[in-house]
Parts: structure tokens; C-alpha cells; sequence
């Protein structure tokens, strides 16, 4: 069993998932990006290069390699030669916790749309939903990845790395007075 560890490289934190075949796999710091979605699941690989430093291997996507119905829990001890969660109840809450921050992003991204962005919908002014949307984004997706970080983290409990301060809003909130108007759909 590895111990759990945080790092910090280029601007954001990496929880430490597992090693394999020498590569070591990080899960980054979720981010909202480009002011209207979170950037969440991307893992980072690391070789040591003989001189005691890391070099960069690879960047793939948590989604891609255990949210698959054929692998789950299995998939996940079998994909790491050793790795920081030994538990399977504390691997099927990583995977639980990960696959509600996807299925929450994807929504998200369908309701400020008004569609699933594949051609116009014809339902389009039904989906757009800006209550929901600043909801999901403002308190859902960061409480989702906040927990993740808890059990990935050395000390359970102690660590909170979505980039946000507390009570910050990522998108405006039609409920509060000081809202600027944005139309939602852009």
C-alpha cells in the first residue's frame, strides 16, 4: 500500500493515486474553466529520468479508465501495480463521488446551453436553467470533488483544494439582487 500524498506542481495540488509499471498517477486540482465549466478528473503520470527528477508521461482522464461499466472496482486495483486506497468501500466512494461530479458537469454544461451542443434544440428555452445551473456549479460539483480530496488526502478531513473561496460565486445567481443580467445562454 503507497501512503497518501499532495503535491504541489505548476499552480495546482495532485492527490497521488497509485504507481504503475514505475509511473506514478496523479489526480489534479479540479478548476472552473473558462468561467462557465469545471475542469474535473484529469491524471497526470510521472517517470523518475535517473537524476531524482520527475518528468511529465501522460495526462488522461479519470472517466476514460475507471468509470467504465466492464472495470469499476476491479478495473481500478487491477490498473495500478500499487496504489494509496486499499478499501474496496473506499474505492467504490472515489468512483461514486467522481462519476456524480461527471454526471453533474455534463448537466451543468446541457443546462447553460439549452441542449446537448450537437445541433440547435428545438427545447432550448425548456433547458436553460440558470437557478440550476449556479447551483450545481456555485455548491454541488466543488462539495462533490472537496470529498474526493478527503479521501485522497494524508489527513481524511483536513484538506479542501477546489480552487474557491468559500461563498465565492462561479456563475451569477438569479436569485441574488446584485445579478449583472448575463444572459445565460451565451
Amino acid at each position: 500500500m503507497m501512503e497518501k500524498q499532495v503535491r504541489y506542481v505548476k499552480g495546482e495540488y495532485q492527490l497521488l493515486l497509485g504507481e504503475k509499471d514505475g509511473e506514478r498517477y496523479w489526480l489534479t486540482q479540479a478548476s472552473f474553466d473558462c468561467e462557465w465549466y469545471w475542469g474535473i478528473g484529469y491524471i497526470e503520470s510521472y517517470r523518475g529520468n535517473g537524476r531524482g527528477e520527475k518528468s511529465w508521461r501522460s495526462h488522461i482522464h479519470f472517466d476514460g479508465i475507471f468509470l467504465q461499466p466492464a472495470k469499476f472496482v476491479e478495473g481500478y486495483k487491477d490498473f495500478f501495480d500499487d496504489r494509496t486506497l486499499m478499501d474496496d468501500k473506499e474505492i467504490w466512494q472515489l468512483l461514486e463521488l467522481m462519476s456524480a461530479a461527471y454526471k453533474c458537469r455534463e448537466y451543468s454544461d446541457m443546462i447553460h446551453r439549452g441542449g446537448a451542443h450537437l445541433t440547435e434544440n428545438p427545447c432550448k428555452d425548456f433547458l436553460l436553467n440558470p437557478n440550476e445551473y449556479a447551483r450545481l456549479n456555485n455548491c454541488v460539483i466543488p462539495e462533490l470533488m472537496n470529498k474526493v480530496y478527503e479521501l485522497l488526502a494524508p489527513n481524511e478531513g483536513s484538506l479542501s483544494l477546489v480552487k474557491h473561496e468559500v461563498g465565492k460565486r462561479y456563475v451569477s445567481d438569479p436569485f441574488f439582487e446584485e445579478d449583472d443580467g448575463n444572459d445565460w445562454a451565451d
